[in-house]
């Protein structure tokens, strides 16, 4: 069975050309801008290659969201971790906790029209894109919401982590 999203170009009705022109300006400007900030030493693309989380996490565990300030730290001057984004609407599910959906391997990029393959990326049940973010209008398809490993802990059921305890001074 195909993904439904293979066939947009049949699903979607057509934008303006104008608007066609602003997403692929938009894009042109964004790659520049990433190799402009590479050539000049700005975009720190080391500092997110040291894996906190080293635990497994699979299907149907249970993960809690990192803190604002752990995920801000985890994060290269573009707000990306290894080329996976973390989106503002995202910082709400901070500290929540949810159930592991799956571990993506392969996704379809539209923009490129050709399947990837993923590393460390999870999607988690009842987190999904609300679309307010999106470059022209708002977007009505509820995807699924990308999460880098290093963003989530696994919880043990039983056992309390640090930051889950409250001090009484």
């Amino acid at each position: 069975m195909n993904c439904q999203l293979q066939n947009y170009d049949e699903l979607v009705k057509r934008n303006s050309r104008i608007d066609d022109t602003l997403q692929s300006l938009i894009r042109k400007f964004r790659h520049n801008k990433k190799k402009i900030l590479i050539s000049l030493g700005l975009l720190n693309a080391g500092h997110a290659d040291s894996v906190i989380n080293q635990e497994e996490i699979n299907a149907g565990d249970t993960v809690r969201v990192r803190s604002k300030a752990e995920i801000k730290s985890t994060l290269e001057k573009n707000g990306k971790i290894r080329g996976c984004s973390f989106l503002k609407e995202m910082y709400e599910d901070c500290g929540k906790e949810f159930k592991v959906y799956k571990k993506l391997e392969y996704f379809w990029d539209e923009s490129r029209r050709k399947m990837l393959r993923t590393n460390n990326i999870y999607l988690l049940d009842d987190s999904y894109c609300t679309g307010k973010s999106a470059y022209l209008k708002p977007c009505n398809r509820n995807c699924f919401l990308f999460w880098h490993k290093n963003w989530l802990v696994k919880v043990v059921p039983g056992v309390r982590t640090t930051t889950n305890i409250k001090l009484k001074v």
